[in-house]
């Protein structure tokens, strides 16, 4: 959870960087799992 709480304020900057994918799939990978 505390992992989540951490990257939620950068996931905008992510998805506008855009060159951090991995970072996106690895965080959809971690909020699928804690499902």
């Amino acid at each position: 959870e505390s992992v989540l709480n951490y990257f939620q304020p950068f996931l905008g900057r992510i998805e506008i960087m855009g060159s951090a994918k991995r970072i996106e799939r690895v965080y959809f990978e971690i909020s699928e799992s804690s499902r």
